[in-house]
């Protein structure tokens, strides 16, 4: 029989928790006796409501973790509608049902997965990673941490590069017209809020070049279909990634959101972790070094016929990735819930648009 799925953080009760996670070997033999759900990521643009769930067990039970991290559908309705028609939930569903434990960089351990778009319901039951942390708004990720995470990306991307063991996941193939007309779609939405906000909070030329949208992803299309492509996060902000506050621990690092989770180019998954979260002068500077680093560590990975003037072109491309995803959080979140700050940030950081000159693409 399937599962009863929570429509929100509300139906977390010890009694459904103990049916979700009977099949977790964690939890073997454990049950849980009461919960205490506390939100958490308020503010910070999450597509879903994500909830801490601390539990307590009739008895000892030292092999069942003490809390968890549970994933929900949002409860603004237009981020709700985004999630399902975009396929956001369902694509992470999947991931951690197919891909977690083999994509090639370390996730968080998943003790339940469930999604029923019949009747738009879906959770993920995840390890809780709170002795991690990941920068905050407004602050900068670190050039060390940094390079961990390009590393990675790396060795995710050559693991998969080209695309052809992926082939058992159809979904992750999102090249379908009606997939595209639909990612169009949102894109759009979030383009026709962009006169709400201040035009001075825009770098000069910024938006004389979103108001091509519609010839950008046409374009970025075009050229993504000509591959390579690999196994791509999409939205690898630093933000989606967790560090270990111990030296101690195997795992430094954990990535987490893999609502986007895609067949793509890699170049762009690393055009945009380099844009998020850091000043345009801390970008320019960090940059090239990043941008060689991932190279080489493709190269070492065994990567052929990749060559660097060609990821460089891509790496250009890659920049129409940053705005593309304000667009999409601009058009389906609640913006209300944000801090104004972090869409402050966002635009001025798209002037990488300008640094790279990518209007010139457009012509």
């Amino acid at each position: 029989m399937a599962a009863i799925l929570p429509a929100t953080s509300d139906d977390l009760t010890p009694g459904l928790l103990n049916q979700l996670l009977a099949d977790a070997p964690e939890f073997a033999g454990a049950e849980i006796v009461s919960t205490d759900v506390e939100i958490i990521g308020t503010g910070r643009g999450f597509v879903g409501e994500v909830a801490r769930v601390s539990l307590t067990f009739a008895g000892n039970h030292p092999s069942a973790p003490d809390s968890i991290v549970a994933k929900l559908p949002a409860r603004h309705d237009s981020t709700r509608e985004f999630g399902f028609s975009g396929g956001a939930y369902e694509h992470e569903y999947l991931f951690y049902t197919h891909l977690a434990g083999d994509c090639g960089v370390p996730v968080p351990d998943c003790y339940f997965a469930g999604f029923d778009g019949r009747t738009q319901k879906t959770v993920l039951l995840i390890e809780d990673l709170s002795d991690y942390h990941s920068p905050g708004p407004g602050e900068e990720i670190s050039i060390e941490d940094a390079t961990m995470v390009v590393r990675s990306h790396a060795a995710m991307h050559a693991k998969w590069w080209g695309g052809g063991r992926l082939a058992p996941f159809p979904w992750l193939d999102r090249s379908g017209a009606d997939r595209r007309e639909t990612f169009r779609s949102s894109v759009q939405k979030g383009l026709a809020k962009v006169p709400d906000f201040d035009p001075r909070l825009w770098p000069d030329g910024v938006l004389d070049i979103l108001n091509k949208m519609d010839n950008i992803l046409d374009l970025m299309w075009d050229r993504e279909d000509r591959g390579p492509r690999t196994l791509v996060q999409f939205d690898s902000r630093p933000g989606n990634v967790l560090f270990s506050r111990s030296t101690d621990q195997a795992d430094r690092l954990k990535f987490i959101d893999f609502g986007g989770i895609a067949l793509g180019n890699g170049a762009a998954d690393i055009a945009y972790f380099a844009t998020w979260g850091v000043s345009p002068d801390a970008r320019r500077a960090r940059e090239p070094g990043l941008m060689r680093l991932y190279y080489d560590c493709l190269m070492e990975r065994g990567v052929q016929d990749y060559e660097w003037d060609q990821f460089s072109e891509d790496y250009r491309w890659g920049q129409f990735r940053f705005p593309i995803v304000i667009l999409l959080a601009l058009g389906a979140l609640d913006t209300s819930t944000i801090d104004n700050e972090i869409f402050t940030r966002a635009f001025s950081s798209m002037v990488a648009l300008i640094d790279w000159d990518c209007a010139a693409l457009l012509k």
